[in-house]
């Protein structure tokens, strides 16, 4: 185990702002972009005063259809999925024929924070991976004001694939900015995020490294399904488990058979390393740093692919913690569409025409 309290002022963020400019979370929205959203506001309510009566019907017509296109588009994408397609299967017989010579350096990025109660566990669920010991770099990445987690890591026996780092008190306190920490002192040729609660299939590592190998350079990710395993745990955990369900098996692949951006989920999605660096990995100020990433990527010519694996979660049982959740999302999804179309001229340019309106469609809709 290599620990490392980092003191030095937060540069990474920065630095990120700086060679991102408009593609960067940083500001929500910019001075443009309230000029012509308060535009459309302003003509809103002067058609209101004018004719309120023709105005209504003309937003709730259009509002409508926009709906009406984003059901008829996921039910397109989801049957295409029902099909068998958009998938990467892996045989059991691949895997077995795999050796631990055949198989390269992979690092994994575990974000803590305020998990001292279950660090015992997400080690254990870490090392039941089937993937040799000497072959992984598994980077824990702590924040240094949470010190009852840091001590409970301290206490935990880690062998020496173990890398400890400390991320600097600094803002912005967030998941993506602490995986970009980890990310710099990656080994791997791939790497993959788990959280804290995750119990991914202990070949998942080894079906990503087949895959990779038969897919040509510019896939960049694989993303591993996610479901939960506390299901029948409640009425709601039944309701998260049906979305992501949904989601994971029959709506993300289906994009993947449509060649549109695929909203990474935000974990388990497994990258060649060198091209992460390349794009610098997760903006630090974007809560939902995996969908802005999965647009990035596709923004730069590079593509994600689905895989039959499997990583569990544990799904939010109590209704609070669900609306604290659901509401970063929505947050995220804002964000993201904000950040996409501030130059919505060079956005067509690099997504095409469809793939702009599947991003239209996905992370607007």
């Amino acid at each position: 185990m290599n620990a490392t309290d980092s003191t030095a002022s937060d540069d990474i963020a920065q630095e990120f702002i700086q060679r991102h400019g408009d593609d960067c979370s940083y500001v929500l929205i910019r001075w443009w972009q309230v000029l012509w959203y308060g535009g459309i506001l302003a003509i809103f309510l002067l058609g209101l005063v004018y004719r309120w009566d023709i105005v209504l019907f003309v937003v709730n017509t259009m509002l409508a259809l926009w709906y009406f296109g984003i059901v008829l588009f996921k039910m397109l994408v989801v049957c295409t999925s029902l099909a068998g397609l958009g998938q990467i299967k892996v045989k059991q017989t691949e895997i077995e024929a795999l050796t631990d010579d055949d198989l390269p350096l992979y690092t994994i990025l575990v974000p803590l924070y305020k998990e001292a109660n279950i660090t015992d566990r997400i080690v254990r669920s870490l090392n039941k991976l089937d993937y040799p010991k000497k072959k992984l770099d598994i980077k824990l990445l702590l924040e240094s004001d949470d010190t009852e987690t840091i001590n409970a890591v301290n206490k935990t026996k880690l062998d020496d694939h173990y890398d400890v780092i400390v991320v600097p008190d600094s803002q912005p306190k967030t998941k993506p900015k602490a995986c970009n920490y980890g990310l710099k002192r990656a080994k791997g040729d791939f790497c993959v995020i788990f959280d804290a609660e995750d119990q991914p299939d202990p070949d998942q590592l080894k079906k990503v490294v087949i895959a990779f190998r038969k897919l040509p350079p510019n896939i960049a990710c694989i993303q591993a399904k996610l479901n939960y395993y506390n299901a029948r745990q409640n009425l709601l955990t039944r309701w998260f488990t049906i979305e992501y369900s949904t989601t994971f098996d029959l709506y993300l692949p289906g994009l993947q058979c449509a060649g549109i951006p695929i909203p990474l989920g935000g974990t388990s999605n497994h990258f060649r390393t060198p091209i992460l660096k390349e794009l610098e990995g997760w903006d630090p100020f974007n809560v939902t740093e995996d969908c802005d990433l999965g647009v990035r990527l596709y923004r730069l010519g590079y593509k994600t692919m689905m895989i039959d694996s499997t990583t569990w979660e544990e799904a939010n049982s109590r209704l609070w913690n669900w609306i604290r959740q659901r509401s970063r999302w929505v947050k995220g999804f804002f964000q993201t569409h904000l950040t996409h179309t501030r130059n919505p001229i060079r956005i067509l340019k690099q997504l095409g025409l469809w793939g702009y309106l599947g991003f239209i469609l996905c992370v607007g809709g």
